[in-house]
């Protein structure tokens, strides 16, 4: 078998057929099989979420609201019939103001609904020990590059939106003016290094902005400092308060909320947005109604639609073999670090206690979000929205002043996907990714621990690698001499990844990752006792398949050295397929990269 397809070229002997039977679909950049299980999985939430709309549940359950927020999304005609009618109450608001306390109160209103008007107020994760903090920083304003064309696609677009709300063109055109020359001067603020200011500190470096009413009414009153991201905000902020009238703020608020519900409104306020965003922003064609519903939903919806989704199509009779695979992968990396004379005793400690609290979710969180206070009504597209952004902006403002809650994901419960947070050290593993064939319950070991366990192993690499502490600024446990060598080791994936024509700097961290991730998903597979190594392998590269555009560069090596690097830097796989040494998936032992 020395000189066999295998031996030659791992990944198309594997990957060949599944390539050229699945082309790149229109509008992709490339296509693998988590794309494909991601498809699958979409259509999934579109039948849960229509099931839900047709035979709605109790008043006030998710299943309710979750059905009344699709229904209501999906309703044009009706979202077309109410115009601005839904959001009349807040136009109306904008509209009476007089006074600077009166803007504050609009503008503390729509800082509620994640609208950012002067500066944005969120939850710091930036903070390396102890509770989640405040971050107040600059808003996040669209004219942040104001070269004149940007300048005129902008005037264009405030001037269109405004028409639409019932202004005369020339009055539109008047006030589009007004909205940049706003926005010029909220871009044009920078400068200083971020700090913790208390109120008090606040107060005296932007006096006309009442910041002890503001926090009391976002229920942040007994907060004693926030970090600041720019300081020079601040003067800034009591700049504009002092020199730009009200009325002119009332045109800019007026315009600050359009904008943000512009693709939630009538089809005239959608193709302005939507143009928009094509000319401004260079975005991509918009998605279809329905997906962008779905992705609205799990964007505010998250935990709700998830918990559908799991009680739907996760199999709870695998729990305990995923578990039993992420604590063989655990205790594998654990020994094989421990075995490393090259680490000082100390490092090989820290990396032991670190995989000891490292916590492994599977499936979904241990704890569901409560969506009780939110009211959603089949009726009320637009208030829906508002009302969804309101929930989860409060809910962020909520994480501050606690512990960071391992409970809380980024992933989507659907999203074919895993993550680790390095501020809880945690890995997640959402019921999404858990299905054929990345995790089948009726398979073998070799053949989930190539795939699945691959993936954890890839995600516990990253939990003890020091290459991943160079952009986390949470914890630097790794010793500098320690690190030093580790990365001299990793060294050696980099060069192979030049001498393939990949970026070997960028994609450095991932390939790492691969790398060990694939090892000690082989060493858990041995702890079982089972020996079908070539499914392993098979199973391994079968995970990475994918179709790809020629020179595609991220930070994760293309789909045919994620498979054929590390396997051809590990002698098992030689010695499973029998590959002659120096054959291109065999390498000599001198030239084989090594980590632990």
């Amino acid at each position: 078998m020395g000189d066999c397809a295998p031996c030659r070229d791992f990944d198309r002997f594997v990957n060949r057929q599944w390539r050229q039977t699945h082309p790149i679909p229109a509008g992709y950049e490339s296509w693998d099989r988590f794309d494909e299980l991601d498809r699958q999985n979409e259509q999934r939430l579109r039948q849960l979420l229509q099931g839900a709309a047709a035979h709605r549940g109790q008043p006030g359950s998710n299943r309710q609201k979750l059905g009344d927020y699709y229904a209501s999304c999906l309703a044009t005609q009706q979202i077309e019939a109410a115009g601005l009618t839904p959001i009349v109450p807040e136009l109306a608001r904008i509209a009476a103001i007089h006074t600077r306390a009166e803007l504050q109160e609009v503008i503390t209103r729509l800082h509620s609904y994640g609208i950012d008007v002067l500066f944005s107020l969120t939850a710091d994760d930036e903070q390396s020990t102890g509770a989640v903090g405040a971050l107040l920083a600059p808003a996040n304003v669209i004219l942040d590059d104001p070269t004149t064309d940007r300048r005129r696609i902008l005037a264009g677009y405030a001037s269109e939106l405004l028409r639409l709300a019932g202004a005369p063109a020339a009055t539109a055109a008047a006030d589009a003016r007004t909205v940049l020359a706003i926005e010029a001067q909220l871009a044009g603020v920078s400068g200083g290094r971020a700090r913790q200011m208390t109120p008090a500190q606040l107060t005296r470096s932007a006096p006309r902005f009442d910041w002890r009413r503001y926090f009391q009414v976002r229920g942040l009153g007994r907060l004693a400092a926030f970090r600041v991201e720019q300081p020079a905000l601040l003067p800034a902020i009591d700049r504009l308060l002092k020199t730009v009238p009200v009325e002119r703020w009332r045109v800019y608020l007026r315009w600050r909320l359009l904008d943000a519900l512009a693709l939630y409104l009538g089809s005239r306020f959608r193709s302005a947005g939507e143009r928009f965003s094509d000319e401004f922003e260079q975005r991509t064609a918009p998605q279809p109604r329905q997906q962008r519903c779905i992705d609205e939903i799990d964007a505010y919806l998250g935990d709700a639609l998830g918990e559908a989704f799991v009680d739907a199509y996760f199999d709870r009779r695998a729990l305990a073999q995923i578990k039993t695979i992420a604590a063989n992968l655990k205790a594998a990396t654990d020994e094989a670090i421990a075995r490393q004379s090259w680490l000082s005793k100390t490092t090989r400690q820290r990396a032991h206690d670190r995989l000891v609290s490292l916590q492994i979710q599977v499936g979904r969180p241990d704890r569901w979000r409560d969506y009780s206070s939110l009211i959603i009504d089949r009726r009320d597209y637009s208030l829906n929205v508002l009302r969804a952004w309101q929930l989860v902006t409060q809910s962020g403002l909520e994480r501050i002043g606690r512990l960071p809650d391992r409970n809380e994901w980024d992933l989507s419960l659907a999203e074919v996907n895993s993550s680790y947070d390095p501020i809880t050290n945690t890995i997640a593993l959402p019921a999404g990714l858990l299905q054929p064939p990345i995790f089948d319950p009726l398979a073998d070991a070799a053949t989930n621990y190539g795939a699945l366990g691959s993936i954890i192993g890839h995600e516990i690499t990253h939990a003890v690698s020091p290459l991943d502490q160079l952009d986390n600024p949470y914890e630097h446990w790794w010793p500098a001499a320690d690190g030093q060598r580790f990365t001299r080791r990793a060294h050696c994936l980099r060069q192979q990844l030049t001498a393939a024509g990949v970026d070997g700097r960028r994609a450095l961290a991932e390939t790492v990752a691969d790398f060990e991730g694939m090892r000690m998903a082989h060493a858990a597979l041995q702890r079982t006792g089972n020996r079908q190594e070539q499914r392993f392998y098979v199973s391994y590269a079968r995970l990475w398949a994918a179709s790809e555009p020629p020179g595609s560069s991220t930070s994760y090596a293309p789909a045919r050295w994620r498979v054929n690097l590390p396997l051809a830097n590990f002698p098992g796989f030689a010695r499973t397929f029998r590959c002659r040494e120096g054959a291109a998936m065999a390498r000599p032992p001198a030239q084989r990269c090594w980590i632990w």
